[in-house]
């Protein structure tokens, strides 16, 4: 075990992405179990970033989100990284689907919440999306739009308004595409 944390550690300290890549893939899901738990992972599609994955812990019922799911907190569209508004509804559809409506919700930022803070962050997004739908339609220009949509609800929250302008010129140019 001392040799195999010797080599990861090596590993984690090198730029190779060969050294530092993932031992294992998946598309979609994976289930494996660990002490007794049974434990999925779901890509449900694109959100925060490309490759956000779903955690849930089947046996205990709690889903681990990360940064899909941010309660209370103005969460960001990682444009850069693949992140994208119009899939993360789809996300939070599919992964609400997945793990039920009882499951414990267990955010990448703030408190520990349930489906209805989750569905809450979807109400975000469609608010955010529908202002900046009405931007584009009226001709205002990105910089435009950055500067005159908001989602009140979601200013004064932990990343505010400098978020919410980040997120409001991911949308402008996922709904320009």
């Amino acid at each position: 075990q001392l040799a195999a944390a010797r080599l990861n550690l090596q590993a984690s300290q090198s730029f190779d992405p060969v050294k530092v890549g993932p031992t294992v893939t998946y598309d979609g899901e994976l289930i494996f179990h660990m002490g007794g738990e049974e434990i999925h992972l779901y890509h449900p599609g694109r959100a925060h970033t490309d490759g956000d994955s779903l955690v849930y812990f089947r046996n205990a019922n709690i889903a681990l989100w990360g940064d899909a799911f941010a309660n209370n907190w103005v969460p960001v569209i990682d444009a850069g990284a693949g992140g994208n508004s119009l899939e993360w509804l789809q996300f939070i559809d599919r992964g609400i689907q997945l793990v039920g409506e009882n499951a414990m919700m267990v955010p990448g930022h703030g408190a520990i919440g349930k489906a209805a803070d989750v569905r809450r962050l979807r109400l975000y997004f469609t608010n955010l999306q529908d202002s900046v739908r009405k931007a584009v339609a009226a001709g205002k220009t990105r910089e435009q739009a950055m500067d005159e949509v908001t989602v009140p609800a979601y200013a004064s929250l932990p990343g505010g308004a400098a978020r919410i302008r980040m997120n409001v010129a991911a949308v402008y140019d996922e709904l320009r595409k």
